[in-house]
């Protein structure tokens, strides 16, 4: 058994479909089915219960997803601390990865004042979920994530460097009641329709669910979107209101308003990175863009 095959099953019991699993991992959905199949003999053990209608882990397959998730971690972070320690002493490329709307307006003016500095220094940039970016610094497969601060904050493996606050605001379409207010009462969202961000379990979205609670409602949230673009169409169809940080508002259409709340939520953006990571040009980067935002 081998790293890629540990792959494999965590993709098939994240997914619980061999059909979707085989997808992410780029092979045909019976070589998926035949590989863990041999492993089950292999380890003697039944990792999986399958039906006509769901695949389901069992007990020692759950059991197996948990280490196995460690030791494919521990084995990229291996082959980093590695090519690590054979040059630790001149620039490499940078990986840098982010999440949000804010950040794709950053990124460029910082990553042109980096680039003319450091011309030699070639980067990559991606996009991907909270969830994903905190797994990927970790596991090695990104030098440096923009993003909310909050899923950052307690880690004490992880360096983050706050780069700004932005307050949270009630986004209302142009003839909703509360369009001509210049501060809402939050204890009036209660009967509102509530459209937010996909990103249940994150503290951002316990933070949103508190402080709603603190205010003694529940959220009537409708919809959930993995993106502020699509929230923001679903208002101005007046499918419901949003709440956004005040920073997406020069991003956002011009019949859409964004109000204050008499409420203490807000969103912090933040940039952060591995304490163990040894790539120099990290150093290099935060740097260059400490010197436009000075710690606060």
């Amino acid at each position: 058994m081998d790293i890629r095959q540990l792959e494999y099953f965590i993709s098939a019991a994240t997914h619980l479909n061999f059909t979707k699993a085989a997808k992410e991992c780029y092979i045909a959905q019976p070589a998926m089915s035949h590989l863990i199949s041999a492993m089950e003999k292999q380890m003697d053990v039944q990792l999986f219960l399958r039906s006509n209608r769901a695949v389901q882990l069992t007990p020692a397959g759950e059991s197996f997803l948990t280490d196995a998730k460690q030791i494919v971690s521990l084995f990229h972070s291996a082959v980093v601390r590695a090519q690590q320690a054979a040059c630790t002493d001149k620039p490499r490329n940078l990986h840098i990865s982010y999440w949000g709307a804010y950040e794709q307006f950053l990124i460029p003016e910082l990553l042109k004042k980096f680039h003319h500095l450091y011309p030699e220094i070639a980067m990559s940039i991606s996009q991907n979920t909270q969830k994903n970016l905190i797994s990927d610094l970790e596991n090695g497969m990104t030098d440096v994530v923009f993003s909310s601060a909050v899923s950052f904050q307690g880690k004490k493996n992880i360096h983050h460097y706050v780069i700004d606050y932005s307050p949270c605001c009630l986004v209302v379409y142009e003839n909703h009641p509360f369009a001509g207010l210049d501060l809402v009462d939050p204890r009036t969202i209660g009967g509102e329709k509530i459209v937010i961000m996909d990103m249940q379990g994150s503290p951002d979205y316990l933070a949103f669910i508190n402080g709603c609670e603190e205010n003694g409602f529940t959220p009537n949230i409708v919809a959930e979107s993995p993106n502020y673009e699509n929230l923001l169409m679903m208002v101005e169809a007046e499918m419901g209101v949003t709440i956004l940080p005040k920073c997406l508002e020069p991003f956002s259409r011009p019949g859409l308003r964004f109000l204050r709340v008499d409420w203490k939520l807000s969103n912090s953006l933040s940039v952060s990175w591995m304490k163990n990571n040894l790539n120099p040009s990290i150093p290099l980067l935060i740097d260059v863009l400490k010197k436009d935002y000075p710690l606060r």
